[in-house]
């Protein structure tokens, strides 16, 4: 069971973007998350932040599991950044997705 991560105020975003939302959860595997849903210069972008365990550190597998917990739709584009961070000595990664900038949509991004 992958351990469960405390949201810090290092792990949002600057003062520069406009924080909509933010939400903590478990997604249906159970595993801790933090979603929050933020703009900057025109993007509109969801990122999660959950424990790294078990899951391979690559684009693809990411995005596979976050279709397989409900949070992305399969067969969308998903414009990914992803970064690994360390919180209290537990690897977490940063998955940011772009759901859509200025009039154009790209996916459906659940918190």
């Amino acid at each position: 069971m992958a351990e469960q991560i405390i949201l810090k105020e290092s792990m949002l975003h600057e003062d520069s973007v406009k924080n909509i939302r933010v939400n903590a959860d478990f997604f249906s595997d159970g595993r801790s998350y933090v979603s929050e849903h933020w703009a900057w210069e025109g993007t509109t972008n969801v990122t999660y932040y959950f424990a790294a365990d078990g899951i391979e550190e690559n684009q693809s597998a990411l995005e596979e599991y976050l279709v397989s917990v409900g949070k992305l739709i399969a067969k969308e584009d998903h414009y990914m950044g992803i970064m690994t961070l360390d919180v209290e000595g537990v690897k977490v990664y940063s998955v940011t997705v772009t759901v859509g900038q200025e009039d154009t949509l790209y996916c459906e991004a659940r918190m």
